[in-house]
């Protein structure tokens, strides 16, 4: 067991905003329109553009164009209207639905969780009595096969003092609880324990994901008795930050210390967004979504419509949209981008596109679909 005094909010590290913007694609007054939904005022709740969205789960009527600001998506059929998404610009590195959980948010076996007073920034805490009984709790998340990663709690004794790891053995009395990632105990010696301050101690221990499996802890009735109480139980992506608070709800999604980005999440149904141009386009459209990359062949004339749903785009391949969007449980299906241009792209600007997004949680570029 090592006892470390504190962390360091600078360890964490989720890049930093490119400069760069796919508007000035459109520098030479190119025809087209640059629909970049990450944006900031990007989307909007009307389609008259006055109500910005901020967050996720809202139906989306504009999406707004960087290019000339005269070619937006538009949806004014509610019952036809995406919905937005709200996600960490660099992903999810706390691979848990809710890292606060309350008692009902852990399975339970063997001994009683209760609900108790968050501490720390946490709103709320379970706690685990001194009762001799053996007490499980584990929660949904997997961290995915040979990634190296983190689990972690936040715990308060009832007595105010460190918990202790001081043998290998799980079920030893030298061991205050047990972590368990992979459906296995991990070592308890292997332990990391922070002083956080004000009673309250971060335990963590790196570990490399199977892909398979549950991750909680056990206070097992061997182990040493003493009460207890748990606001935070992480599961990470790579090393250790500091007070990782993630809430999902649905298409909203955010962690503490992680800048997040809009998105598009059309229910592949009959969604749709569709814009008319102002100036004929012969060239291309790149599609950027949180699964893949693509740039396709387009050729409108001016007053044509592009339309961006159910399952495609306007001259786009057949069910493309399921690819672009991203599909699995580790991946929040969404639409990050469509910039459409009359000409080709260069070998240095689908570059540069396919990094930009990339940056905003877009998936690697695909030749073909």
């Amino acid at each position: 067991m090592k006892i470390v005094a504190d962390i360091s909010i600078g360890s964490m590290a989720y890049g930093t905003l490119a400069r760069w913007q796919p508007a000035a694609l459109f520098a030479q007054g190119q025809a087209g329109a640059c629909l970049d939904l990450t944006r900031a005022g990007a989307l909007f709740s009307d389609t008259a553009g006055s109500v910005a969205i901020t967050a996720g789960a809202v139906p989306v009527a504009r999406a707004q164009d960087w290019a000339t600001g005269s070619d937006p998506l538009l949806q004014a059929v509610s019952g036809q209207r995406p919905l937005s998404t709200r996600y960490p610009r660099c992903g999810l590195r706390t691979l848990m639905a809710n890292s606060n959980p309350n008692a009902a948010g852990f399975v339970q076996s063997g001994g009683p969780l209760t609900n108790e007073a968050g501490f720390g920034p946490a709103p709320a805490s379970v706690g685990v009595a001194a009762n001799a009984l053996t007490t499980y709790g584990y929660l949904s998340g997997i961290l995915p096969n040979t990634v190296v990663g983190r689990i972690s709690l936040h715990v308060a004794m009832q007595d105010g003092d460190p918990p202790i790891f001081t043998s290998s053995s799980a079920t030893n009395a030298g061991n205050t609880l047990v972590l368990r990632a992979n459906s296995a105990n991990q070592t308890p010696t292997n332990y990391d324990v922070q002083d956080l301050g004000g009673g309250i101690f971060r335990v963590s221990t790196a570990v490399t994901g199977t892909g398979t499996g549950n991750c909680g802890f056990i206070r097992y009735s061997s182990n040493q008795q003493r009460a207890f109480r748990i606001a935070a139980f992480q599961l990470e992506a790579g090393g250790l930050t500091n007070w990782q608070w993630a809430q999902q709800g649905g298409l909203d999604v955010t962690e503490s210390g992680a800048a997040a980005v809009l998105g598009l999440r059309p229910d592949l149904i009959d969604d749709t967004l569709a814009l008319t141009l102002s100036g004929a386009v012969t060239g291309e459209v790149f599609v950027a979504g949180a699964g893949a990359c693509h740039v396709a062949p387009l050729t409108l004339g001016s007053g044509a419509t592009f339309t961006v749903g159910p399952q495609s785009w306007t001259q786009g391949p057949a069910n493309a949209l399921l690819t672009i969007l991203g599909q699995g449980a580790t991946i929040l299906p969404r639409l990050l981008g469509v910039v459409l241009r009359a000409g080709s792209f260069s070998p240095a600007e689908r570059s540069n596109l396919t990094r930009y997004f990339q940056g905003r949680g877009a998936g690697a570029f695909q030749e073909v679909l």
